[in-house]
């Protein structure tokens, strides 16, 4: 035998003693591997072959705001309103909730997977606490992030929520949607006809649905519309395009 021949089986008694070099894949690595490229990241293309199931997520914030309103708005408001932890929305459409319901109903026939996060809401009054918004925003955002990959996300959003330290709360929340997911996976919201829009909204959201009627006895239409123009993105079938124009107009009731 040769010199060479005599270490190349060394090495392999070595390796096959060792079985260092068959270690098995972590649960993170299989599962990493088992995604197509475009399901690794949000920053990647989401699938468009149909090999694996759409995976939407969807979660609701919201109250209306009044900033002349001297009574503060705080975490208890929206507990006294409803405060639904993922998977505990009751099977009854809420105002903001609309997207999340809908989609609930719509997955099994649509084929995606609906991971559902938290719900809140809160009666109209004033400006809300700093802490009390960014608690909720936050737990929106580490539900989303455990989800992760996700094809879609649908926020059911009031659209005049302001708190302190934060004029534009559905455009903080948008954002930092927008900054978890990337670039590709496509983001959906559905507002109340009282709403602001906002650059900051638009420009992170691909879907922005209005309530048409007052009062807004369309939420449930417009939110079925949300649903279907996000999963017509998501299949490749339109590209939604966003303006916005400032009609300086001053709106009264």
């Amino acid at each position: 035998m040769t010199r060479l021949g005599a270490v190349i089986r060394a090495f392999c008694r070595y390796a096959m003693k060792s079985k260092a070099w068959m270690r098995a894949p972590s649960a993170h690595e299989d599962v990493w591997r088992s995604l197509p490229q475009g399901r690794r990241s949000g920053s990647m293309a989401p699938p468009s072959d149909g090999s694996l199931p759409m995976r939407i997520f969807a979660a609701s914030l919201g109250t209306e705001t009044n900033t002349f309103s001297p009574i503060p708005t705080s975490y208890a408001n929206f507990e006294a309103s409803f405060s639904y932890p993922p998977g505990k929305h009751p099977d009854a459409p809420k105002h903001t909730t609309a997207p999340l319901y809908i989609a609930r109903k719509r997955a099994a026939a649509e084929g995606f997977t609906l991971i559902e996060g938290s719900c809140f809401w809160a009666e109209p009054s004033g400006t809300c606490g700093k802490a009390d918004y960014e608690m909720m925003r936050d737990r929106i955002l580490a539900e989303l992030e455990a989800a992760l990959p996700v094809d879609g996300v649908l926020l059911g959003l009031h659209g005049a929520m302001v708190a302190y330290g934060y004029d534009d709360c559905e455009g903080d929340l948008i954002e930092k949607v927008r900054q978890l997911v990337g670039q590709k996976t496509v983001i959906g919201c559905e507002y109340d006809l009282h709403c602001h829009l906002t650059k900051k909204r638009v420009s992170n959201a691909d879907v922005s649905i209005l309530y048409k009627e007052y009062p807004h006895t369309d939420f449930l239409e417009r939110a079925e519309e949300l649903v279907t123009l996000v999963l017509r993105t998501i299949r490749g079938e339109i590209k939604p395009v966003t303006s916005l124009y400032d009609l300086r107009l001053i709106g009264f009731y």
